[in-house]
């Protein structure tokens, strides 16, 4: 009788293990409604020349590959000072009422005179930088007033960071830095953006920065704060829990996440969590065991 109280108890504990585990990964989960593409370093392979959109079609061709100076290598794309153009399914989202774009970095260092442009057009209606006069983070948005950040702590602050910028016609334009707000405009936009091209990374000299850009994310909506936050959590629970790719398996095109037609979030859990998942079940499996040796003897 004890023996089967035993058991059924460590299967209690396991189906409350999973249940937390499950509740961890919803929590952690990428935002999807709305989403219109979405990049993943993580999910390519060295050499690689496209960066696959894990959302939608909108894949960016003729990624510049050069080892050590441009190249997909330890779940990060590293860019020196050059110029990558994403797609015309990103630039007209670009060009429409309201979007939100978010870029994870690691490590990046401005090598720029003057700014380090980390997102922007040719028109520069769309240009996402950080100013070393005033150590500033800004949004340029066309004529629209700029929601600018300064004092962030150095011209390397954006290291190791997720910044989120969130635009809407008739709504003061935001910046985001993990996952809190950091900035806003004075007024509201009034006008959409003039933009003929979008891209990352930057060639000229008084802009360019070297960057390892991790992640990046577009949708056609803006974001809330609470959304925000949660793309912050997802990205930093992969950090923490290993998620991406190591570049050295012959399949990197992983689980994509759910296309803009799917719930407002996904609730596949991550590498991490499956690994607490199955170490939850050996553990409790050896605490049943240790139970029923205990009885036997």
């Amino acid at each position: 009788m004890k023996k089967t109280v035993s058991l059924f108890l460590a299967a209690l504990l396991l189906v409350g293990c999973f249940a937390a585990v499950g509740a961890f990964a919803a929590d952690e989960s990428y935002v999807t409604n709305g989403l219109v593409a979405f990049y993943d370093a993580g999910q390519q392979k060295a050499g690689d020349t496209t960066w696959t959109d894990l959302a939608g079609d909108n894949d960016i061709s003729d990624v510049p590959n050069a080892a050590g100076q441009n190249e997909f290598k330890d779940g990060v794309y590293l860019n020196t000072a050059t110029q990558v153009n994403f797609p015309q399914g990103i630039v007209d989202l670009i060009k429409g009422q309201e979007f939100t774009t978010e870029m994870q970095l690691g490590a990046t260092e401005v090598t720029g005179d003057k700014w380090g442009t980390y997102l922007n057009a040719t028109t520069d209606a769309y240009s996402l930088f950080y100013r070393l006069q005033d150590d500033a983070v800004e949004f340029k948005n066309g004529s629209n007033a700029r929601p600018t950040e300064s004092a962030i702590g150095g011209k390397d602050a954006l290291s190791d960071s997720t910044v989120t910028v969130v635009f809407k016609v008739g709504e003061p334009s935001k910046i985001y830095i993990n996952g809190e707000l950091a900035a806003e405009a004075a007024s509201a936009a009034t006008s959409v953006l003039d933009v003929a091209d979008f891209f990352f990374g930057h060639e000229d000299s008084t802009k360019s920065h070297t960057t390892e850009y991790i992640k990046l994310r577009f949708y056609d909506r803006a974001l809330t704060a609470d959304e925000v936050a949660q793309n912050y959590a997802a990205d930093q629970a992969e950090v923490v829990f290993g998620g991406g790719s190591d570049n050295t398996s012959d399949d990197a095109s992983g689980e994509a996440p759910a296309s803009s037609e799917a719930p407002a979030s996904s609730s596949t859990p991550s590498t991490g969590d499956a690994g607490i998942a199955a170490f939850a079940v050996l553990a409790l499996l050896a605490l049943a065991g240790a139970v029923v040796v205990k009885k036997a003897r």
